[in-house]
């Protein structure tokens, strides 16, 4: 699969543990990510350019209301990206997923005069890839008092006969587990739809092979300059200039 590298992928969740999946696989395949928490976390300043992957949990509060969830999604999308970041793939990673991809797909079409558009718009369900397991939180509640070693069996037994008759035995919650088994199902969705990209495949194959040829070029002129003798630091230093002014003179010289 070709990923794009150099951070150019950027997840979006306020639940880590729901994201974990995705960046541990794209670290086992040498990719790097950028991960921010949504709505109430921090944003790159400024924000960021060329990045061609982004997935994007939706329910970043309680409401269900439809404008409310879009317009967060839209916004958290401004909040991140550059208004010229360039073409992207746009997943929705989210349990409702579902229901708002494709009015999210049709508000971003003139959100912001179409600047965070992206080139698709992919639903892509955590309810396809995580399954949901009851937590009693009375049995949380019951090792904590039970490890606490400044309580006697007789304080120990007078709380927890206090909590059951104050919740009645039923304080459970769920929590969502992701699916190993589904690992597999993941990575093919996400590889159908880089191959289905068109363009944006193309552009992420050409910008990965320009990034892997940078390091290369660094190192073979730090060997030759560290291969004369003496002070290399005013060798280097011309070094940089010269490739520091040709930048500048190949961007803002006047045509």
């Amino acid at each position: 699969m070709k990923l794009p590298n150099g951070g150019n992928i950027v997840v979006v969740d306020d639940k880590y543990s729901e994201i974990e999946p995705l960046i541990e696989f794209f670290g086992r395949q040498g990719v790097s990510v950028n991960y921010f928490k949504g709505t109430q976390g921090v944003f790159p300043t400024p924000p960021l350019v060329g990045v061609r992957l982004v997935f994007l949990d939706l329910a970043f509060s309680s409401s269900l209301e439809e404008k409310t969830i879009i317009a967060n999604a839209a916004n958290v999308l401004k909040s991140i990206l550059d208004s010229n970041n360039g073409p992207f793939l746009l997943f929705t990673w989210s349990t409702i997923a579902t229901n708002y991809t494709e009015k999210l797909k049709e508000y971003l079409l003139t959100f912001e005069d179409g600047k965070y558009r992206p080139e698709s718009v992919i639903l892509l369900s955590k309810n396809d890839y995580f399954k949901t397991e009851s937590v009693s939180s009375l049995d949380v509640l019951t090792k904590i008092i039970e490890d606490n070693t400044e309580l006697d069996d007789v304080d120990k037994e007078r709380i927890m006969k206090n909590i059951r008759i104050r919740f009645n035995d039923d304080i459970g919650e769920t929590k969502k587990i992701f699916d190993t088994d589904k690992m597999s199902d993941l990575v093919n969705k996400i590889e159908s739809e880089l191959n289905k990209a068109g363009l944006i495949s193309l552009f992420v194959e050409w910008e990965n092979c320009v990034r892997n040829a940078v390091p290369k070029i660094t190192d073979g002129l730090y060997k030759i300059v560290t291969e004369h003798k003496g002070d290399n630091s005013s060798r280097l230093q011309a070094m940089v200039n010269s490739l520091s002014k040709k930048h500048l003179e190949r961007n803002y010289t006047d045509k």
